[in-house]
């Protein structure tokens, strides 16, 4: 029999059109040619490694204590002792990173120990750079290209910020919960999805809502703490390995 491995990297709650579409193919491969078929997701457990093996590169493993933050902030530039706040990936109109570099400029003034750091390429970089360097914000916003290793990048981080105005499968949001930051995102696409008892602070797509949660976050280091630790269960119970195991055993009628 031939294996046919799918490292399915966009799990969320319910399916969407992209899931479907990956299974409906999965599904006529397994029936043509007797494949099976294993479904993952962004987790360091048994399914990765089982992947691992049938020679596909993993699309990372989401472990808080993988890296040595201070570590990673040294080799960064980033000072030790400051709240970084950061975002990750596409640099894309509706990402809205116009909103996230007036935050930056913003919050700065009042809260001068707070650094922010940004991840990604795309069609907007060239007014990321434009604008960090127009308005002299070097010094604390530290601009980075694409990284291989996201969970590296979000060591960093002490907040992850997500600042869309449309979103899929809010991949990042997703690995930044993995790895226990506390996290502000606005309520658009799955997002939602991912929210659960307040687990992360939810806002509409508007430049106050968001300034207005960081500086909450900032101003109440308890709350911040509580977010990095004590509320992500949700999410590593609903979105892990483990569990996309469970379904797609489930759902292709493949259980071991």
């Amino acid at each position: 029999m031939k294996n046919i491995n799918i490292l399915h990297t966009e799990w969320s709650t319910g399916w969407g059109r992209q899931e479907l579409r990956i299974l409906s193919k999965s599904l006529a491969l397994r029936d043509t040619y007797g494949a099976k078929v294993l479904l993952a997701t962004r987790d360091g457990a048994v399914l990765g490694q089982k992947a691992s093996e049938a020679g596909l590169i993993e699309a990372g493993v989401f472990k808080s204590n993988k890296y040595d933050k201070n570590k990673v902030r040294d080799e960064l530039g980033i000072p030790r002792s400051a709240v970084c706040a950061g975002s990750m990936g596409l640099f894309r109109e509706v990402k809205r990173l116009d909103i996230f570099l007036n935050i930056a400029l913003s919050i700065h003034k009042t809260h001068p120990n707070t650094h922010f750091l940004l991840v990604g390429s795309g069609d907007t970089e060239s007014f990321v750079r434009d604008f960090i360097s127009m308005q002299e914000m070097s010094e604390f916003v530290t601009l980075l290209p694409f990284s291989s290793e996201p969970a590296k990048m979000l060591s960093a981080m002490d907040i992850f910020m997500l600042t869309s105005s449309s979103e899929g499968v809010p991949q990042t949001l997703m690995q930044a919960l993995f790895m226990q930051k506390a996290c502000i995102a606005t309520n658009v696409g799955s997002v939602r999805d991912l929210f659960f008892k307040d687990n992360f602070l939810l806002c509409d797509c508007d430049e106050n809502q968001l300034k207005s949660a960081l500086k909450l976050l900032l101003e109440h280091p308890q709350m911040l703490e509580n977010l990095s630790w004590d509320k992500q269960e949700f999410v590593r119970t609903n979105f892990s390995l483990e569990k996309s195991d469970v379904y797609g055993a489930e759902i292709l009628g493949n259980k071991e």
